[in-house]
């Protein structure tokens, strides 16, 4: 026969269970975690593009000098650098920062395909304008991360 403890201590097992598998308030679904690991994957991925034109080009004032296979290289990267970001939902980004689908769709992905455009095609102003795009993405997500919910 259970008693008023039994009852008590279930209730706490209960709680404690309910707490430390997250079916609170915040839970977060296996899915909704894929989806967090994609944008994190695609803000990786566009990261390390930029780090590699970065280290490339970080004595010499023309992008113009790195070898083919450096570029070829660059470009592959920044494709895949677009087909991670452009993958992305924007229910996903939402969930972040309510403007972030919005700075995505506007900003970033158009960066990339501008500097892709400007290396695979020669396309100065592409390059410039990718160039400007990305020094605007940088600029929002600065002005916005502290603002991202807890990933």
């Amino acid at each position: 026969m259970a008693t008023f403890w039994h009852y008590r201590l279930l209730i706490i097992i209960m709680a404690t269970l309910i707490v430390g598998f997250g079916c609170g308030k915040n839970l977060i679904t296996a899915q909704e975690r894929k989806e967090f690991e994609h944008f994190k994957k695609a803000q990786e991925s566009f990261l390390e593009s930029s780090r590699y034109l970065k280290e490339l080009t970080k004595d010499t004032v023309l992008v113009g000098s790195m070898s083919e296979g450096e570029r070829n290289t660059y470009i592959k990267m920044l494709m895949e650098t677009l087909t991670e970001t452009k993958a992305v939902s924007d229910s996903t980004l939402a969930k972040i920062h309510p403007e972030l689908p919005s700075a995505f769709r506007s900003i970033l992905i158009p960066c990339i395909e501008n500097k892709l455009s400007g290396f695979r095609d020669f396309d100065p102003r592409a390059s410039v304008s990718g160039t400007e795009l990305h020094n605007a993405w940088i600029d929002w997500w600065n002005a916005h991360c502290k603002e991202f919910a807890k990933l």
